[in-house]
């Protein structure tokens, strides 16, 4: 798995809740990194939602077929789901 995303790519991001309902989704080309595309996507789902970190992201780097679920930790860093 590539785990990584250049400006450019198209990203398309799942937002779920902790139940796994999803949420929404936001699908774009201008995000930097893992953690741009995640947050840019809770902020356009969930713009009045409370913790960040309550919410699961799955990440599909649709330039190069990769893709991923993700966390914020309590640090707010990305962590990889298994």
């Amino acid at each position: 798995m590539n785990n990584r995303i250049k400006h450019g790519d198209k990203v398309k991001v799942d937002v779920y809740d902790e139940a796994g309902k999803l949420m929404g989704e936001k699908t774009g080309d201008d995000f930097y990194n893992l953690t741009d595309a995640i947050e840019t996507a809770y902020t356009a789902v969930l713009p009045t939602a409370g913790d960040i970190r309550d919410y699961v992201f799955t990440v599909y780097n649709l330039t190069d077929g990769t893709s991923g679920r993700y966390r914020l930790n309590a640090d707010e860093h990305v962590k990889l789901l298994e």
